[in-house]
């Protein structure tokens, strides 16, 4: 939490007055007391639609743009490094490694590398059901299909079915919920 009331914005952040409180410490009581914007489009893009965020442990920030099919990689001052086209629409990301995320795109995760401030591909993993939210925790991948919750190995070997809801049709936005609380908590 200190790190987050250090950041000054990411993006257009509204400004709201209303009090949060700190996870893990009722008593401590965190404020938004400003607003800034970055621009996070690269020359060519069309209206970014930034679904995701992850900040590496080196600093470096990289959002999802799905409308632009792109990961991007900004420097601590939200500056752009890098891009990297992804196959198609990308939904959501996970930390792998201090250098590596997970992005889920269709029916794949798309693994991509920080390397010398730009990003490079690295391998994939297909599934035969799409991908929407994802986590990784120690050494696992959690997966989600819309109605479904998968474990899988970090090599793609599935190692269980976690959950199916039958009774409800759309992006299991259930199963997202549990995925921010695996990237949250340590299990």
């Amino acid at each position: 939490m200190q790190y987050l009331s250090q950041l000054s914005g990411l993006g257009k952040i509204e400004h709201y007055a209303q009090s949060l409180t700190a996870v893990g410490n009722a008593d401590r009581i965190i404020r938004i007391d400003g607003k800034s914007e970055n621009n996070v489009s690269f020359q060519g893009d069309s209206i970014c639609t930034i679904l995701d965020i992850c900040v590496l442990p080196s600093g470096q920030v990289l959002v999802v743009d799905q409308n632009n099919k792109k990961v991007k990689l900004l420097n601590q001052q939200y500056l752009l490094l890098s891009h990297c086209s992804v196959s198609g629409k990308p939904q959501y990301m996970c930390q792998i490694t201090p250098s590596e995320v997970g992005v889920t795109v269709g029916s794949e995760v798309q693994f991509i590398k920080v390397n010398n401030n730009q990003l490079v591909k690295d391998r994939k993993l297909k599934f035969q059901h799409g991908g929407y939210g994802i986590a990784s925790h120690q050494g696992d991948l959690f997966v989600t299909s819309g109605t479904e919750l998968y474990n899988y190995s970090l090599d793609g070997k599935l190692v269980s079915k976690l959950h199916e809801n039958k009774s409800v049709t759309g992006r299991g936005k259930n199963h997202i919920g549990f995925i921010s609380m695996i990237k949250n908590i340590s299990l």
